[in-house]
């Protein structure tokens, strides 16, 4: 993955753990509105939201922590195969050349 490919996508799970703390806490706004129990549904929402955003902030340092996978041989792009067998083909014709 290439530089930009990995900041998009720390980019994108941290704006998605936010979006699960302001869900939350929009869902116990509202809540709060509609069953006039200010502001017990907030504050429930709010420690809700903060548990679910810790947890996904926490499932992404472990995953950040763990070693890459290497990349198996038999996983390469077509292009990297064309390119060892252009290369091995390259190698051979010199080699009977001289």
């Amino acid at each position: 993955m290439t530089g930009v490919s990995v900041a998009l996508f720390w980019a994108t799970q941290i704006s998605i753990a936010s979006m699960d703390f302001m869900v939350c806490v929009c869902l116990g706004w509202w809540l709060d509105r509609v069953w006039n129990l200010k502001p017990w549904l907030t504050l429930a929402g709010t420690f809700t939201g903060l548990i679910a955003m810790f947890s996904h902030l926490a499932v992404l340092a472990v995953r950040a922590a763990r070693p890459p996978h290497p990349v198996p041989a038999d996983s390469a792009s077509s292009q990297d195969r064309d390119r060892r067998h252009d290369d091995k083909a390259r190698s051979d014709s010199q080699r009977i050349e001289s």
